[in-house]
């Protein structure tokens, strides 16, 4: 977990999801943005199909994923939070399955 947050580690995914938090609920919150935010309409051929596809790219200036899709980044910083909640419950020292209840 502290590799994953160190901003100098091989993969600091946790770093910069905490960053895009402070970003988007503290430093510019929605709205508040110098260039705001467009979606971008593209094709794109697979198999001689064409597909459309409409991608919102994070600003030229982001520090970690510039004209990135922001749903494919935060995607990935979703699956690495999910890895590390399986290792952490994989590790847990109790039984960490949810509660059930049956109400008949």
């Amino acid at each position: 977990m502290l590799a994953a947050y160190d901003p100098r580690g091989s993969d600091p995914w946790l770093h910069h999801l905490t960053e895009y938090r402070n970003l988007y609920l503290h430093r510019q919150p929605l709205g508040s943005t110098v260039s705001p935010a467009f979606l971008v309409y593209e094709t794109v051929e697979h198999a001689e199909v064409i597909f459309p596809r409409i991608i919102m790219p994070l600003d030229a200036s982001d520090p970690f994923a510039p004209g990135q899709d922001a749903l494919t980044r935060f995607l990935q910083l979703y699956r690495a939070m999910n890895q590390l909640a399986q290792l952490a419950a994989s590790h847990a020292p109790y039984n960490t399955a949810l509660p059930t209840f049956v109400v008949s």
